[in-house]
Formats: structure tokens, sequence, C-alpha cells
């Protein structure tokens, strides 16, 4: 489902592993995998970590983001995380198995009470069966999100929106800042902002002379400020959006 991404000689795409029927079918399978340009070969893959808590299916494109600990390749995972990969060394020659890509860092982009309700954890698939409620005051489904358009990276930072499949219909959703540049008392990754005033979005963000616009799956187009989070204003296009925003000139 994803755009490829090429660094040097190196491919990198999601495998798009999912679920059927409610289950993982392999909670071991790569989520992210490396090929080399060249051969198609098959190099490395991350450790199935990502698969193994997946809660529909993988449609995020992995992009490359530059700091000062290093390139990091940055997938939006199918199990609600932002992951941030070293990428492989240039010289990197095949193996008689593929390597493990190494995970230098990961960003949970669901906010606190979207995977629990207090000790309890949300079922994912009773919610969207219908065999169970989880609404806040706004009447809006509050349930952990996966990834489904792409992280967008301007400098060190990670501008990212979560979202789930329409089928699964509207839902509260959320848009996340992060940094990464190895501040705050060395962490690796750092949330900047949040907001939670936007719905299940499928598309990606665009970033622009400090605003980040937004497109979420109820039809809403949200205007952040790209350092506060602060919102600009929205317009509401009273129809349902899958494409993303795009600013031209």
């Amino acid at each position: 489902n994803c755009s490829v991404l090429v660094v040097g000689k190196h491919l990198y795409v999601c495998t798009a592993n999912g679920v059927y029927d409610g289950k993982v079918v392999l909670p071991t399978a790569a989520a992210l995998v490396v090929l080399d340009t060249e051969t198609g070969r098959l190099l490395a893959r991350d450790d199935g970590t990502i698969s193994a808590d997946v809660f529909h299916g993988q449609w995020s494109s992995p992009t490359l983001l530059r700091s000062p600990r290093g390139p990091r390749i940055v997938f939006g995972g199918g199990d609600g995380r932002c992951h941030g990969f070293v990428p492989l060394a240039a010289d990197a020659a095949p193996g008689p198995a593929p390597a493990l890509i190494e995970r230098d860092w990961l960003f949970d982009c669901n906010p606190p009470g979207y995977r629990k309700r207090g000790d309890v954890t949300i079922d994912y698939w009773a919610l969207v069966r219908g065999k169970a409620t989880s609404v806040d005051a706004a009447g809006l489904v509050v349930s952990p999100n996966e990834l489904i358009g792409s992280p967008v990276v301007v400098g060190n930072r990670v501008y990212v929106a979560i979202g789930q499949a329409p089928v699964h219909g509207p839902g509260r959703g959320a848009l996340s800042c992060v940094a990464v540049d190895g501040a705050d008392e060395g962490a690796e990754v750092r949330q900047l902002w949040q907001y939670t005033g936007i719905g299940r979005a499928l598309s990606t963000v665009a970033v622009a002379d400090g605003r980040v616009y937004a497109a979420e799956y109820a039809g809403k187009v949200h205007c952040l400020d790209a350092d506060t989070g602060e919102l600009v204003w929205f317009h509401d296009t009273q129809d349902e959006l899958w494409s993303s925003t795009l600013v031209v000139d």
C-alpha cells in the first residue's frame, strides 16, 4: 500500500502485513523490509514486534529524517506508533538471513485514554463490530488507532496523524508533533504538542510556512500553528475526506 523510500542503494518498503477476521495471521512477519535496489534481494527487516501488535492493517509510507543523531527511517506502524530505525550501512552485504533493522526510538501516537480506560484495555475489534462502546462527551468513539497517512518530516520534527480504515467510520483521532534531537534528558524523541480536536485521519498532513494542514475522514480540514499546535482555523467540507492536503505556491 505504501510508497517506497530509496536511500542510496537501499529500498525501504512496508509489507502491509495485517489482520484477517480480527486476528493477526502472521504476528512475527516483517512490517518493514529493506531491499537492494540493484538486485531486489532482501537485506534486512524489522524484528516483528510491529506486526505482533498491529490493529488492522499497515498503509503508511516510510520517510527519511536527518537529525544530530544521524539519519533515521521514520515509519508509521499499524500498532499506532511512530518508529525510528537506523538506516542500513551503505556497504551492507546480504547474509544467509536478513539482518535486523535497529530501532532507535518509538513514539506512541495514541494519547492517554485511547488504548485503555483506567486499567482496562479497549478492544479494537469489539468496537468495530459494535459489541462494545467507548465514546467521549462529544459522542465520538475513542479507541486505539493506527497510522494510515505517512509521517511528515520537517527538519528534526515529525508530524503525524492517526486514524482507521474508512469502513470503521468516524471517531476521535489525534495529530502529534515530536522532535527527534536527543534532547529532554537524553531522550531520542520528545512530544512538542498533541492536538485531539481532530477526528480519525486517513491522509498525510501538509506543513508549510509555520502551519500544519490536516484533513480528517469526517470532512473537516484543520489548520494548526506548527510550533504550538494551536488551532488557527478549520473548514467543514461536509463530505468524507480520504485524500491529503497540499500547499501550492
